[in-house]
């Protein structure tokens, strides 16, 4: 599931680059950027976390 949100926040980064040559840039453009790439470390760190308690 981490690669899902890691590939969801490479291709929207070109997804809304284009939109933002097109359209002019916006904020919220950034904010829906930042939200598969939060979701990519929220779970990472919690994987990881779950690693060491297994251990």
């Amino acid at each position: 599931m981490e690669m899902f949100w890691l590939a969801l926040g490479t291709v929207l980064i070109f997804v809304l680059g284009y939109l933002s040559l097109e359209n002019g840039f916006d904020w919220t453009y950034l904010l829906i950027i930042a939200m598969p790439f939060g979701m990519f470390f929220a779970r990472r760190i919690m994987r990881k976390k779950m690693e060491k308690i297994d251990k």
